[in-house]
């Protein structure tokens, strides 16, 4: 079953364009000569006919053959009111051959069945190998795409930590000036407020008997 879609939309006249049929008979030539081993395409020109002339060439083929099997009827009935008689040594004769023909055939077909079911065979597991191989295709590419991730968060983690350690830098050299100043009780209570945000900065476990120490 084919539906003529084109870019979405059915369109029949685009579909069936010369340039789309050819495109269409090339792929049903690729899928046979991959799968089957023979040619879809015969190689022969195209019939420049009109849809009059292969009507009337139909309708003649058609009464020819209904000619002929008027004939052959005729031509059977007549020849079962006959009676055929044959020698016992051409009849067993045949009947040997007939066999062997028959025998022939049974091999024939057992052979066909055969390489059928190994055509079978390696198309499921070509069909196997495929689905492996696109898997592990998709599984390269969420790798590839987790190292190009985690590869980006280390840039801004060290980004972010060169920002940190210039912040902590600055409010050290704050805190220092701070010391020299006279010492009162609002600049001991700034250089203790800087000194815990620079702990925060540095992520250190100080307690709260040494963040004094420093504090002081």
């Amino acid at each position: 079953l084919v539906v003529p879609e084109i870019d979405g939309k059915i369109c029949g006249k685009k579909f069936s364009g010369k340039t789309a049929m050819i495109a269409l008979n090339n792929k049903i030539n690729d899928i046979c000569l991959r799968k089957y081993g023979c040619s879809f395409l015969t190689g022969e020109p195209p019939q420049k006919k009109t849809v009059e002339q292969l009507k009337k060439e139909g309708e003649a083929e058609l009464q020819q053959m209904r000619d002929n099997l008027s004939r052959t009827s005729g031509r059977i009935i007549n020849e079962n009111e006959k009676k055929v008689t044959l020698p016992r040594e051409t009849y067993n004769n045949l009947s040997v051959k007939a066999a062997l023909y028959d025998g022939r055939n049974e091999k024939a077909l057992a052979e066909t069945r055969a390489v059928r079911n190994a055509a079978e065979a390696v198309e499921r597991k070509y069909n196997n190998a495929v689905s492996l191989e696109y898997i592990a295709f998709e599984r390269e590419i969420r790798e590839k795409a987790l190292i190009a991730e985690n590869e980006m968060l280390r840039k801004e983690n060290s980004r972010l930590r060169a920002i940190i350690d210039t912040a902590v830098s600055l409010l050290e050299s704050v805190v220092r000036l701070l010391k020299r100043l006279r010492p009162s009780e609002t600049v001991n209570k700034l250089i203790k407020a800087i000194n815990k945000v620079v702990v925060i900065l540095k992520g250190d476990k100080t307690t709260e008997k040494e963040f004094e120490s420093k504090s002081r």
